[in-house]
Order: C-alpha cells, then sequence, then structure tokens
C-alpha cells in the first residue's frame, strides 16, 4: 500500500533539508508535491498510498538515524549518557586494558625506576 514513489522523493527531501539552501529546499518540495500530484492524477496511487509512503520514509530517515548514532557511540566506547564505558565495570573485568597491570598488584608493581 505505501507508495514507494512518493517515499523516495520524500527521502531525498529529508536528506537534503539541513544541508540544503533555500532555493534547494524549494526545488525539493516541489518536487515531492509535483511527484504526489502526478500519481494521483495519472491514476497510479491513492492519496492514501502517497501519505502512507512519507510517513515510511520518515520512519526510515529518522530511525535509521538514531540506529547510525546509537552504533557510532558504541563503537566510539561511549554509553548512551556519553561517559567511556572502558572506564566503568568493564575495566574491572579486564584490568589488563587498563594499567597493564595483573590484577591483585600493586599498582607500580613490574615497574623498574631508571
Amino acid at each position: 500500500m505505501p507508495s514507494l514513489h512518493a517515499a523516495y522523493p520524500m527521502l531525498l527531501l529529508l536528506f537534503f533539508w539541513a544541508r540544503g539552501r533555500p532555493w534547494m529546499r524549494a526545488l525539493l518540495v516541489g518536487y515531492v508535491l509535483a511527484m504526489a500530484f502526478s500519481l494521483v492524477y495519472l491514476g497510479e496511487h491513492f492519496v492514501i498510498d502517497e501519505l502512507a509512503g512519507w510517513c515510511a520514509a520518515a520512519a526510515v530517515y529518522f530511525g535509521g538515524s538514531r540506529l547510525l548514532d546509537w552504533r557510532q557511540r558504541r563503537r566510539l566506547g561511549h554509553d548512551q549518557r556519553g561517559r567511556d564505558r572502558r572506564d566503568s565495570a568493564s575495566a574491572a573485568a579486564r584490568p589488563w586494558q587498563s594499567s597493564g597491570v595483573p590484577a591483585g598488584f600493586p599498582k607500580g608493581a613490574g615497574r623498574t625506576a631508571r
């Protein structure tokens, strides 16, 4: 039921909206509306199909943006509050990654003075 003919122009509009200049935004809005008008006028889709396509495009755009942001935070080692996960309980579980000294030894153990 959702019209992908209407969803793709809407996806382009959402993707380029923040980066576009005012003339580009007007062009994108005109493209979305022209596609919507032509689809209904030529009998390819109903108006509800276009609205569903626009909603699907918005869900994909905003859902995908959140997913990519989450993956990037996770890849960088930060939790949702922006703190470094390596400083929390995971560092206690892997002490060799944080200080280079095995667990149970004093902090300066194994180092020689130079």
